[in-house]
Order: structure tokens, then C-alpha cells, then sequence
């Protein structure tokens, strides 16, 4: 999804790719963090 937006406008990606790449890896990272603690509260 990020492919077009950068290919469009790469001026706004390069502006700030440092905190794109941290929100995006922390929300995978949180996302992630809570399927596990709720698979093993399920299961």
C-alpha cells in the first residue's frame, strides 16, 4: 500500500521515513503482541 502513495509523492515519503517506518513497526509489533496473549488466553 505504501508503494503508490511513494511513487506519487516522493517528496512527503522522504520527508519523514524514520517515523513512518517506527509507527508502522510498532503497530505490527503491538497488533502481534496481542494476537499472542490472546491466543494463549483462548487456547
Amino acid at each position: 500500500m505504501a508503494s503508490p502513495q511513494s511513487a506519487a509523492a516522493p517528496g512527503v515519503a522522504a520527508a519523514k521515513p524514520d517515523r513512518t517506518l517506527f509507527v508502522l513497526s510498532l503497530g505490527l509489533f503491538f497488533l502481534w503482541g496481542f494476537a499472542t496473549v490472546l491466543i494463549d488466553i483462548l487456547v
